[in-house]
């Protein structure tokens, strides 16, 4: 009779084990780069403008692009990277001029990450009555919000009420996500939160701290919304 053959552990094991290891490097690597230049950003929003801070600003939603396109599969994954890449890009318009074309130029590429979120959100809609008092918040909110900003809108009225329209559609979609993703929930929420300070400090009045509040909400709800996917499915199917 022949020897029997020594127990190896399969090379599949292996691979997978692999894997793994480099796909949780690679999230705390992206996680690490978010954090570091987020903070870099907003500790020196006091001496903006300063060389290269519109890259500064993007790395970090950029950084969660990549975690997007490394750990969430399928559909979901690409339309998550391709919203927070459009996020980077409006980033990057808002950082490098302060007149009208440059924050039009934001507000289009924030209005088509929104509308990718939109969709994202679309795909895993379910209509449960317990979220619906979230969503009539939401629009109230909206609403009341439009007639605060309407008599200082002046010609940017249409895109702005336009752009307030999707943002609640998008933040109404995310309630109703099912199972629901309470991180997702609260990063669109936060969303709304960030983009409220934006126009009531450019349109209505200066607030105290309003850079500050704008990208400490904007950064929270980028990393809610993107971390609320990867933990949910980290490989979901197509």
């Amino acid at each position: 009779m022949g020897r029997a053959c020594p127990v190896h552990i399969p090379l599949i094991n292996l691979q997978a084990t692999a894997g793994k290891e480099a796909k949780a490097m690679t999230q705390r690597v992206c996680i690490g780069i978010f954090l570091l230049f987020g903070a870099a950003y907003i500790g020196l929003l006091p001496v903006r403008p300063y060389p290269g801070s519109f890259l500064v600003k993007a790395l970090p939603v950029l950084a969660l692009a990549y975690l997007a396109l490394s750990s969430v599969k399928g559909i979901r994954g690409r339309l998550l990277t391709a919203a927070l890449v459009l996020s980077a890009g409006g980033d990057i318009a808002l950082a490098v001029g302060e007149g009208v074309t440059y924050f039009m130029a934001g507000l289009v590429l924030f209005l088509f990450a929104h509308l990718v979120y939109t969709a994202l959100f679309a795909m895993d809609f379910h209509r449960q009555l317990s979220r619906l008092s979230i969503v009539i918040l939401l629009v109230l909110y909206s609403t009341a919000m439009g007639c605060y900003l309407k008599p200082t809108l002046g010609p940017m009225t249409l895109p702005v009420f336009f752009y307030l329209a999707v943002i609640t559609v998008m933040a109404s979609l995310a309630a109703f996500r099912s199972p629901p993703g309470y991180l997702v929930l609260a990063g669109a929420l936060l969303f709304m939160a960030s983009d409220s300070l934006l126009a009531v400090n450019r349109f209505r009045m200066p607030l105290p701290a309003a850079d500050l509040l704008v990208m400490a909400t904007y950064y929270a709800a980028q990393f809610c919304i993107a971390w609320g996917f990867v933990s949910e499915r980290p490989s979901s199917p197509p």
